[in-house]
């Protein structure tokens, strides 16, 4: 990707025009770490772009934006520019194409606005961004108030990236964040979700979110999950919310983001539910109201059906976890048979560990699912043995809701290893027959 940046650079540089790295791929590249992508900013207009590179779309000419593919890889070509007024919190009301240095002076932190000419092998730094750099210092590029009135998600970006870099924030910027942390409520759901996504799912998410708390973010974007605070874990001895960090804490770097996101979740309904006995805090059900909870989270947050309804399944389903080894042995494996139960092992097992580090239980269960996967003893390895037409014939009776219960039976009596070959299920359901009403 990166030989591709630099022909990009060059064809642009052949042409007349400035062409550097922007952003993000600088700073991570004076980290010593290979950037996810690259942006490329050049003084050439976007008509000028395109008649340069063939395979181009526009997806924001009045922003100077374009997309090319150049080897099968998407670059981010973007005019040096300018902006005035943000009405909306969000998107300037005017921009005017301009230089590299009043480009910088328009990006949020001092850490993103560098720029490296990849041919001439020149860091461009018009903000100290590379002094903040090296001193692990986040700073806002000029007023922090500008800043953060231009795209209140600044809010949220300062803490991830303040995090994700174990940097300390620049008293300014600090101080703009606990003034304007009110301003978070004007973002749209959507991208709220995007940004606590991608704190959650980076290595610092403990520290991001305990951020978010004490600037009073989270009880603005999450009041569920900020609640958590005030409510007593089961031995008295923490909060839920230390609970829920500790959790969080125990998920490996590559974690999916469905698991991610019901570890977060998965306890919330106990400030609803909390119970006071004589021997310890007691949450009745709070799974059930910790689903509901989030149900509320995903319509005002904008998750996609997909992500709503696993999340929904992993949070309702991860008290059941642990009394798995107690159920019948068919309906173990039909519990393992369902295509969420991958994750929701790794969802119970930062519970365990979260709890008191002592996920045994956890282990055991993935034991006995990976032997029954291996050896094929789930449901989906095999056909019934009977269909309801089939019952329907044996006992000569009419549909209705005796069939379903039999074929149930056979079933159940199927994926337990009792019945092997469909002879077998005739007799079975000749015998039981007149046992069920």
């Amino acid at each position: 990707m990166r030989n591709t940046a630099f022909s990009i650079c060059q064809r642009l540089q052949n042409a007349g025009y400035e062409a550097v790295f922007a952003g993000g791929a600088v700073r991570d590249m004076l980290l010593g770490h290979l950037p996810d992508d690259i942006d490329i900013a050049t003084n050439a207009k976007p008509e000028e772009i395109e008649n340069i590179f063939e395979k181009s779309f526009s997806i924001g000419k009045h922003f100077g934006v374009v997309i090319i593919v150049e080897n099968e890889h998407h670059f981010e070509i973007a005019t040096f520019r300018s902006d005035s007024g943000y009405s909306d919190g969000r998107r300037p009301d005017a921009v005017m194409f301009t230089n590299m240095q009043q480009d910088a002076l328009r990006r949020d932190f001092t850490i993103n606005a560098l720029f490296w000419d990849p041919i001439s092998e020149k860091l461009f730094d018009f903000g100290g961004g590379q002094d903040d750099l090296k001193n692990k210092i986040l700073r806002f590029v000029g007023n922090p108030s500008e800043r953060i009135q231009e795209d209140f998600l600044r809010i949220m970006r300062a803490i991830r990236f303040k995090n994700r870099f174990s940097c300390s924030y620049h008293i300014q910027t600090q101080e703009a964040l606990s003034q304007y942390a009110f301003c978070i409520s004007k973002v749209s759901g959507e991208r709220i979700r995007s940004e606590i996504e991608k704190m959650i799912l980076h290595p610092s998410r403990v520290e991001a979110l305990q951020d978010l708390q004490n600037f009073g973010i989270l009880e603005q974007i999450l009041p569920e999950v900020s609640q958590l605070s005030k409510t007593v874990d089961a031995d008295g001895t923490r909060t839920v919310s230390e609970h829920t960090l500790a959790c969080l804490a125990t998920l490996p770097e590559n974690i999916s983001k469905i698991v991610a996101w019901s570890v977060l979740f998965h306890d919330i309904g106990k400030a609803k539910t909390f119970h006071h006995d004589a021997d310890r805090n007691r949450f009745p059900l709070h799974q059930d109201v910790s689903e509901e909870l989030f149900l509320k989270i995903a319509s005002r947050l904008q998750f996609s059906r997909l992500e709503r309804n696993t999340i929904a399944w992993l949070i309702k389903n991860h008290i059941r976890m642990y009394t798995l080894l107690q159920m019948k042995k068919s309906h173990q494996l039909q519990f393992f048979d369902h295509p969420f139960f991958p994750w929701l092992i790794e969802v119970c097992r930062a519970d365990a560990l979260g709890h008191d580090g002592n996920a045994s239980l956890v282990e055991k269960i993935e034991q006995e699912y990976r032997f029954a996967e291996s050896e094929r003893l789930l449901p989906q390895f095999s056909s019934d043995l009977l269909n309801g037409l089939e019952i329907q014939e044996i006992l000569q009776i009419p549909a209705g809701k005796k069939v379903g219960q039999i074929k149930a039976l056979v079933r159940e009596a199927q994926i337990s290893g009792n019945l092997l070959q469909k002879n077998q299920a005739v007799e079975f359901v000749k015998n039981i027959s007149e046992h069920i009403i």
